[in-house]
């Protein structure tokens, strides 16, 4: 009897034990609970200097990738002008071989 008096308690004592939670939290979210004690223990103007300082970094970022795609869309109006240069061509061929085709029936002439 004992025996299973001692499981039975166990048992009861397993079940008054505080559950943990099986949701492991994100790395941004622990990002931002770090973020927010450093926040906190940091005077506003230094705060303040360290957002300027990471805006001025991304607005760097921004006029970089800016100058790059302003590179690559004059290369590609560059490009669209070739481009409906050789459809002209391929639609004059098709034009002007048109009636040659006609006059071999739709055949293919053997050389």
């Amino acid at each position: 009897m004992s025996n299973q008096q001692n499981q039975q308690q166990q048992q009861q004592q397993q079940l008054t034990l505080p559950r943990r939670s099986t949701i492991v939290p994100s790395s941004q979210s622990l990002f931002n609970q770090k973020a927010a004690r450093r926040r906190s223990t940091l005077a506003p103007s230094t705060f303040k200097s360290r957002q300027l300082t990471h805006l001025n970094v991304q607005l760097a970022k921004l006029q970089a990738n800016m100058a790059d795609m302003d590179n690559v869309l004059r290369v590609t109006a560059k490009q669209a002008e070739y481009i409906r240069k050789i459809g002209l061509m391929h639609a004059s061929l098709c034009v002007h071989g048109w009636p040659q085709v006609l006059r071999n029936g739709g055949h293919q002439v053997s050389t």
